[in-house]
């Protein structure tokens, strides 16, 4: 008789602060046995794993850390879900429950959702569990104090480019634009932002959470050298009059 699968599930550990994590990522991170912890080559990679260990965790869970490269190209990235896919399939073919934790929210730019997406190939009754995080952004509007978008108003979250110019037109759209994962790119967005106006409506948000947070709505204060791949830029226009409730 073929073993029950373990159950696969996702967890979004909020932006970096162990005080966002919801009680359901606490539960679920208090009972499982194996927690699969992405990392990148980035000075910022060992976040998710401070987080997750400043957490409620189940006595003796084994912590098994994959890194994922940086880059946007399928074939790069593909080996690394594949070893991901593959120690996930050996906790799971055991009958044991699975969690991949993830920074910020499982739905949004996260690497989980595609390897959901291989797990579900191999084992197409596969149970999956996806619970939700605080987004960096969220999290950020809140110590702003800061309204992202009201009544008929329109909002983008988009990552920011390398080619800030792409930009322009959402940026020239929408009453808020949410710019994740700036970095290196930060100087040229803030100069473009400046030549449209809209730098006195910009809040840069890095490394929320950890003892290097920075939030900042004078962006000519920033240091660019400073600014890590761990940064959002929130573009918040003013109101508009005459929106109907």
């Amino acid at each position: 008789m073929t073993a029950e699968l373990g159950k696969f599930i996702g967890v979004g550990l909020g932006p970096g602060d162990a005080e966002l994590l919801t009680l359901r990522a606490q539960s679920v991170l208090s009972r499982v046995p194996v927690i699969l912890v992405p990392k990148a080559r980035i000075s910022d990679e060992g976040l998710a794993l401070g987080i997750l260990l400043k957490s409620v965790v189940r006595p003796g869970a084994e912590l098994r850390e994959l890194v994922f490269p940086m880059s946007i190209d399928p074939a790069v990235l593909r080996p690394a879900w594949e070893k991901a896919r593959d120690e996930a399939l050996a906790v799971l073919e055991k009958g044991l429950d699975c969690a991949f934790i993830t920074l910020g929210d499982t739905a949004i730019y996260s690497t989980y959702m595609n390897l959901v997406a291989m797990l579900r190939e191999s084992l197409p009754g596969l149970k999956v569990e996806t619970v939700p995080g605080i987004s960096s952004f969220s999290a950020g509007a809140a110590l702003l104090n800061l309204s992202l978008c009201e009544k008929a108003e329109k909002m983008a979250v988009l990552p920011c480019l390398t080619e800030v110019e792409g930009m322009r037109p959402d940026l020239e759209r929408f009453d808020t634009v949410v710019l994740m994962k700036v970095g290196r790119r930060f100087s040229d967005l803030r100069e473009m932002l400046r030549g449209m106006g809209l730098l006195p409506h910009a809040h840069l948000l890095l490394k929320l959470g950890t003892p290097q947070e920075l939030v900042s709505s004078d962006l000519d204060s920033v240091d660019p050298e400073k600014v890590t791949y761990m940064s959002v830029v929130i573009v918040r226009k003013p109101m508009k009059g005459g929106y109907e409730a």
